[in-house]
């Protein structure tokens, strides 16, 4: 294949999932999606008009595009085959019968927390979280959770390059504060996140340790909870960290004790 028909088609590709990817935040206008991807509204038109054929997308009333069932029957799916999620959920339920708060499972996916499972607390007032949504890792409980246990090099060069942004009050304003917090976590074994990404919402975290490293986490978190009162259940949270931990092969974290 000539190298120009090659470089065309990665092109293609490059922008078939960045219109994906845009559409996964929201709907987009046609106008919206040629600006992100800075092409000619017709070229945008044709992508968006080829992923509504295969259901990728669909069109609205108003004429905004959204992630159609297909994308969001292979997003179901993927999630359906991960091995953490499903040996997660038995101790997530029980968490959740324990607090009657909300209980997220996440990882990290390049420089942001992706949430693989979450069971809603009995609050009337509910989180912004869901399944699959993607959110700071330096202002998440279930990010700092994680990379309070990465080698400090790769923690550095993982967020080398990411803007803080003050959500409230309490968020980490730089970097030099994050690989702060991050050695006191690392120190205590579990999270504190006050309110550092959706005002009132306070959240603790636990890692999960597989062989290859901590690569993902829980939370216990709550709109309406105190924080005190959310700390009582650390030993409970660290105790369902090593359960998980162990169902997936790992080594539990023995010296993890809530202080």
């Amino acid at each position: 294949m000539p190298a120009d028909r090659a470089e065309s088609g990665s092109q293609a590709l490059d922008r078939v999932l960045a219109a994906l990817t845009l559409l996964t935040d929201g709907p987009k206008s046609i106008s919206e999606v040629a600006r992100a991807l800075g092409v000619h509204r017709s070229t945008a038109l044709r992508l968006l008009r080829a992923l509504e054929e295969r259901r990728f997308a669909r069109r609205d009333r108003e004429l905004r595009y959204w992630p159609g069932s297909m994308f969001l029957s292979l997003g179901q799916k993927a999630l359906e085959l991960s091995e953490i999620r499903g040996i997660a959920r038995p101790h997530l339920e029980h968490l959740h019968d324990l607090t009657r708060d909300t209980i997220h499972l996440g990882t990290i996916d390049d420089d942001a927390v992706v949430y693989l499972d979450k069971i809603d607390g009995l609050a009337a007032v509910r989180m912004r979280s869901r399944i699959g949504k993607r959110a700071p890792i330096y202002a998440t409980g279930l990010g700092k959770a994680i990379s309070a246990f990465m080698p400090r090099d790769e923690l550095k060069e993982l967020l080398a390059h990411t803007q803080f942004e003050q959500f409230t009050e309490t968020t980490l304003s730089d970097l030099d504060a994050f690989l702060l917090d991050a050695d006191e976590n690392r120190e205590r074994g579990w999270v504190v996140d006050d309110a550092e990404h959706e005002a009132m919402v306070h959240c603790i975290a636990a890692p999960i340790r597989q062989a290859d490293g901590v690569v993902s986490a829980i939370s216990i978190a709550s709109p309406v909870t105190p924080l005190d009162e959310l700390i009582a259940y650390a030993p409970q949270m660290l105790a369902a960290a090593e359960a998980i931990t162990r169902d997936l092969g790992g080594e539990p974290f023995t010296d993890a004790l809530p202080t």
